[in-house]
């Protein structure tokens, strides 16, 4: 492990950059700098440029972390700009941004005004990102219609769901539509119960994982057709950045795209894709896009799951790789969960061994479907299958379990002890 690190100095520069910027929270991120420095010791190359390199951008780019302000509740009146996509929304207005409730049916970059009741955000939560408040709606009118181009992803979203609601047993509809494009009030109460307790629910919380999901579906598919490479690589780059602008262009699916970009210029070019590396320029040029997303717990979850699927990925092919994948994905996530939320699923990890194979397959099926190939009743299968693991691993004795609070230094230990499951496969030259 030592000498693959050590070759994959992008890896160790951006593993430094996050141990300074979070060190404003969290003092005790800054001793993941010592393995990295010892590393840097023992190679006595340029690696040590690399580590101080890291450690000047973390320091520029240092976030510091605000609690979210406490108010009392109350009913408002505010007026502005619908951003965002699926759910939630939010209102950026010209005394700030607010968090909308879910199931408002606005269209996003339409100017409207809402009454509703204004609370705080939940105890705990990090405000850097510039939300101030919840705005659960009462009513609201529309002041500006939203720009027909701006319009265009929710005009998809939305007849996706019609799709759903004509082609898909009413059962596993809400699960598809909130699968496919984060529409997760499309939930019923009892499934999007089952997957908060199951830790599965980040698989209907559309992210980069799900990029890397649709594009190795679509691989997969495709191996089975007589498309050339670059005909191929076309069509996926194509469903892949719809796909992005439909679910919102989130920072997590922007990172996501540019790693699928670098993963399919490396055969014209000659070159092995590295799985870790790319992760490593995806996370830096997310954080230069956008600096306040190192705080969010959505960045983080999204990039430790991201970074064990390449992890897996780039260790082996085949359902050995994917199963692989799949395990360091979850056990990149759980000590965050664990910190973060006090709790642990207990069935966590068999369930998204058994669940996170399918969503490739529904998500690609969901796709031909909408396009009118009836394939309904094997959506609905797949759906059907991931349903009942759910609840069983949410109805299943112990469910949960309660985690004590521990010093946020375990995380990064933890994710050293999961990098020893790494052993990248030798590839002939």
């Amino acid at each position: 492990m030592v000498k693959e690190l050590a070759m994959r100095p992008l890896v160790v520069a951006f593993v430094a950059a996050l141990a300074v910027a979070w060190s404003g929270e969290v003092w005790a991120s800054l001793l993941l700098l010592v393995p990295l420095v010892a590393l840097a010791v023992m190679q006595r190359g340029w690696l040590w440029v690399w580590v101080v390199a890291g450690c000047l951008w973390g320091g520029v780019g240092r976030v510091e972390f605000e609690k979210a302000p406490f108010f009392e509740p109350s009913v408002v009146v505010r007026e502005g700009v619908v951003q965002g996509a699926g759910d939630p929304l939010t209102l950026v207005t010209a005394e700030g941004t607010y968090r909308l409730g879910r199931g408002t049916n606005m269209w996003p970059g339409s100017v409207v005004r809402v009454e509703g009741r204004l609370s705080p955000l939940a105890e705990g939560f990090d405000g850097s990102s510039g939300e101030i408040g919840r705005l659960s709606v009462k009513s609201w009118t529309e002041v500006r219609p939203s720009p027909s181009w701006r319009a265009g992803p929710e005009v998809v979203r939305r007849r996706f769901a019609a799709w759903a609601e004509k082609a898909l047993h009413p059962s596993t509809q809400g699960l598809v539509r909130a699968l496919c494009f984060n529409e997760t009030t499309a939930l019923s109460p009892a499934d999007a119960q089952a997957l908060r307790k199951s830790g599965t629910y980040h698989v209907v919380s559309a992210s980069g994982m799900h990029i890397m999901f649709l594009a190795a579906g679509m691989m997969l598919l495709f191996r089975r057709l007589p498309v050339p490479y670059g005909v191929r690589m076309l069509l996926i780059g194509v469903v892949l950045v719809a796909f992005a602008v439909a679910v919102g262009g989130r920072p997590s699916i922007i990172r996501a795209l540019l790693m699928a970009a670098v993963w399919a210029s490396a055969f014209p070019l000659r070159q092995q894709f590295d799985g870790p590396s790319a992760w490593a320029l995806a996370g830096f040029v997310g954080w230069f896009s956008s600096p306040v997303g190192v705080a969010d717990l959505g960045y983080q979850l999204s990039m430790a799951a991201v970074g064990g699927l390449m992890l897996g990925m780039n260790d082996e092919n085949g359902w050995r790789g994917a199963l692989k994948a799949t395990l360091l994905a979850s056990l990149g996530t759980l000590p965050l969960i664990a910190y973060h939320f006090g709790t642990l699923p207990l069935w966590g990890l068999p369930a998204n061994l058994l669940v996170l194979p399918a969503v490739s397959a529904t998500m690609v099926l969901a796709l031909a479907g909408a396009m009118g190939l009836p394939v309904g009743f094997l959506i609905d299968g797949l759906a059907a299958y991931m349903r009942m693991v759910v609840h069983a691993a949410a109805d299943a004795p112990g469910a949960q379990i309660m985690v004590p609070a521990f010093l946020p230094v375990w995380i990064g230990l933890l994710w050293l002890a999961w990098l020893t499951l790494w052993r990248p496969r030798e590839v002939e030259p």
